[in-house]
């Protein structure tokens, strides 16, 4: 399915929103909780603490960028599936590559640093709301006529 530049707009918008809400319940179920804490404290000050508070404008940027990826790559061919399921696994499988590349990206240059258990756990999530994101932003997207 091809989008017009004005839904492709409109979609960025919407999967930027989207991906903000997930990530917000993510890190309070999870990032501000024991493991990430005991992961990241060492080089994050404050990690694992309600204290925390990560750089709002690259996370916003981050975000962006992620969402115009799924706008450009993801979201066209997913918007062909009929069922749920497959669009879930779109979305799932482009996060799973994105989150692999951005986490491996941190093993290699923070060495040590990094843990493999973030790697693994940080990956998987980026799978998991690379299917989520997808099907959300493309059954919002229909029910409100953006694309």
């Amino acid at each position: 399915m091809k989008f017009s530049s004005a839904a492709k707009v409109k979609l960025t918008v919407l999967s930027t929103a989207v991906l903000f809400v997930y990530e917000c319940i993510y890190m309070q179920l999870f990032k501000m909780g024991d493991f990430y804490g005991r992961e990241l404290s060492h080089f994050v000050p404050g990690a694992g603490t309600p204290a925390y508070m990560p750089h709002l404008p690259a996370m916003f940027g981050f975000y962006v960028v992620v969402a115009i990826a799924y706008v450009c790559f993801v979201y066209p061919q997913a918007a062909a599936h009929k069922s749920v399921q497959d669009k879930f696994m779109a979305g799932a499988f482009f996060g799973l590559i994105l989150g692999a590349a951005m986490n491996l990206c941190n093993f290699a240059f923070l060495g040590g640093l990094w843990p493999m258990s973030m790697l693994i756990a940080d990956t998987l999530w980026s799978s998991a709301v690379g299917g989520l994101l997808t099907v959300t932003t493309l059954n919002l997207a229909k029910r409100f006529k953006i694309a």
